[in-house]
């Protein structure tokens, strides 16, 4: 087994810890081994279509235990994952299938009509693939299984367009698992851990913290489509422990445990990234949520996140976003693209593999 695939990361997670709680959403909850099940259900149902490495899938869903189980099952295949924000508008859908390429195309009943009239591929509706992620007995007949290897593509992640046309961030499963595994290593994720993600898939946030929650065999809460009125709620009915923000969910928390009698949800540590939050959004985290840590990160969707501030030192440089990733640095360059002294003001490049 190549420990450096998407699925492989799911693979050994069944194998250590194959009932423990692994995802959950507003509908249900699976184990480690039911989230297997139902990819490698999809996966069969892929390869039954004629989907295999290399080709183009694109998803586009709510982000709910089946897509995550259709993650691992279009990596398992060999074939490409792409992941669109469901509130994607036509004109922009237009130029990502257009760049895409794909050769299969996954929606709901909402965007079916939208993406045949602009997809040469076929679309399907996921109400009629739905009953394909049924788990199937063990000699359940399919096509053979083709080898991936690490440096095969694993997703394509699209920009937002929010400047310009939506650009694909292109993500080979071996630099996918190595962020993933460092992520994890560094932010010190743990088995009874419930990371409550509020991010979508087709965010590389979202969609890594899916493999994160995977790599420490702990459970995501997928929670993207929750109602902000319930959100305190939904976090002391799951037990959350981590959550991720950026600077507008963080502000969101924080006003609502103001205004909320309960006790708060028993959370040990927020994640940021996005932008940098102000100081005060910091301490008001802080005094709402006693003893937790509020961990600063930096990243962009073309190299994940490139450093992390250490959970243990989160009160200690304030102005500070971290240290690279293990296994990486970050150099601060002049406009020749020399590396400047500590001190100096320069430009960053993508972390380099040490």
């Amino acid at each position: 087994m190549n420990g450096q695939t998407i699925h492989a990361l799911l693979d050994a997670a069944v194998e250590e810890a194959p009932d423990a709680p692994a995802i959950r959403d507003a509908d249900g909850r699976w184990t480690y081994r039911e989230l297997d099940a139902a990819g490698r259900a999809f996966a069969r149902w892929l390869r039954g279509q004629g989907i295999g490495r290399g080709d183009r899938v694109v998803v586009q869903l709510p982000t709910s235990r089946e897509l995550a189980a259709m993650f691992y099952g279009t990596s398992r295949t060999g074939a490409v994952f792409v992941p669109l924000n469901p509130a994607m508008k036509e004109f922009h859908l237009r130029s990502v299938v257009g760049n895409a390429e794909p050769k299969l195309v996954l929606t709901d009943a909402a965007g079916a009509p939208v993406l045949r009239r602009i997809s040469p591929a076929p679309v399907h509706d996921m109400a009629d693939v739905r009953p394909a992620l049924a788990p199937a007995g063990e000699d359940a007949d399919g096509p053979p299984e083709e080898p991936v290897a690490a440096d095969d593509l694993a997703v394509l992640i699209y920009t937002s367009g929010s400047t310009a046309a939506p650009k694909a961030v292109m993500c080979p499963h071996a630099q996918v698992t190595f962020a993933c595994r460092a992520l994890t290593e560094v932010l010190g994720y743990r088995p009874d851990d419930v990371v409550f993600c509020r991010f979508p898939m087709s965010w590389d946030y979202g969609l890594c913290k899916v493999l994160m929650t995977c790599v420490a065999r702990c459970e995501i809460v997928l929670a993207d489509g929750e109602s902000d009125f319930r959100l305190l709620q939904r976090m002391r009915e799951t037990g959350v422990t981590v959550v991720p923000i950026v600077p507008s969910l963080a502000t969101m928390i924080v006003r609502l445990a103001g205004r909320d009698a309960q006790p708060v949800p028993p959370v040990r540590m927020f994640t940021n990234t996005g932008a940098a939050l102000p100081q005060s959004t910091i301490d008001a985290l802080r005094t709402h949520f006693p003893g937790t840590r509020v961990v600063r990160q930096y990243g962009q969707t073309e190299a994940k996140r490139i450093t992390v501030m250490p959970p243990e030192a989160d009160q200690g440089r304030p102005d500070s976003v971290g240290l690279p990733l293990p296994g990486t640095r970050v150099l601060i360059l002049d406009d020749d693209g020399s590396p400047l002294p500590a001190g100096d003001v320069g430009r960053s490049s993508p972390p380099g593999r040490t």
